[in-house]
C-alpha cells in the first residue's frame, strides 16, 4: 500500500523520507510478482480503496439519517404534545358548552313558569273586573229599586223605612268595601304582572345571550 504525505517546510522532510522508505519497503514484495499478479493486486487495492470510500459515504449517510430521525422524533413529540394540549382544550370547551346548555334549559323553564304566572294573573284580573262590574250592576239595581220603593211607599211606616235604610247602608258599605278591595287587588295584580313581565324580558334577553 502507498501512503500520501501532506506537509510543507523543512521540519517535515525527515518524516517524509522515513515514510517514503516505509512505503518502498511495503511495496518491495510486489517486485517478485508477475505482471498479471501485479495487475490483480492493483485491482484489489483499488477495490479496497473504493470500498473504504463507499464505507465512509455510507457512514456519512447513516449519520445524516440518524440526525434526520432525531429531528423527526422531536417533531413527532412536539406534535403529540400539541395534540394532547388541543384535546384538553377541546374537553374544557365541551364542559363549558354543557354548562351553558344547562343554564339555557333552566332559563327556558323559568321563562315558561313566569309566562304561566302572568297568564294566571291576567285571568285573575279579568275575573276581578267581572266581579266588580257585577257588584256595580247589583248596586245600581238596588238603588233603582230603593228609589222606586221610596216613591211607592211614601206612607210606609218609619220602621220599614228604617229597615230599608239600614239595608241600603249595609249594601252601600259592603259595596264600598268590595270596591276598595277590588281596587287594591287590581293595583297589586297590575304591579305583580308588570314585575313578572320585566323579569320575563330580562330572562329572555339572558336566554338569547346564552344561545348566541
Amino acid at each position: 500500500f502507498e501512503f500520501v504525505i501532506f506537509g510543507a517546510g523543512r521540519e517535515s522532510e525527515p518524516a517524509a523520507k522515513t515514510l517514503v522508505a516505509m512505503s518502498w519497503r511495503q511495496n518491495e514484495w510486489k517486485a517478485s510478482l508477475q505482471p498479471l499478479q501485479l495487475q490483480k493486486v492493483e485491482e484489489l487495492e483499488k477495490r479496497i480503496t473504493q470500498l473504504q470510500r463507499d464505507t465512509q459515504n455510507k457512514v456519512c449517510q447513516i449519520e445524516n439519517l440518524q440526525s434526520s430521525n432525531q429531528k423527526v422524533k422531536a417533531s413527532l413529540s412536539e406534535a403529540q404534545a400539541n395534540a394532547s394540549r388541543s384535546e384538553r382544550e377541546l374537553q374544557s370547551v365541551g364542559r363549558t358548552i354543557d354548562t351553558l346548555e344547562q343554564q339555557r334549559d333552566k332559563l327556558k323553564d323559568e321563562v315558561q313558569q313566569h309566562k304561566l304566572r302572568c297568564t294566571q294573573l291576567e285571568n285573575k284580573g279579568m275575573q276581578a273586573d267581572r266581579d266588580y262590574a257585577s257588584l256595580n250592576k247589583a248596586h245600581d239595581a238596588l238603588k233603582v229599586k230603593m228609589e222606586q220603593m221610596e216613591r211607592e211607599s211614601v206612607k210606609s211606616t218609619s220602621k220599614a223605612e228604617a229597615a230599608l235604610q239600614k239595608e241600603l247602608a249595609t249594601l252601600k258599605s259592603k259595596f264600598e268595601h268590595e270596591e276598595q278591595v277590588h281596587h287594591a287587588d287590581k293595583h297589586k295584580l297590575t304591579r305583580e304582572l308588570d314585575d313578572l313581565k320585566d323579569m320575563e324580558r330580562t330572562m329572555s334577553q339572558q336566554l338569547k345571550d346564552l344561545e348566541t
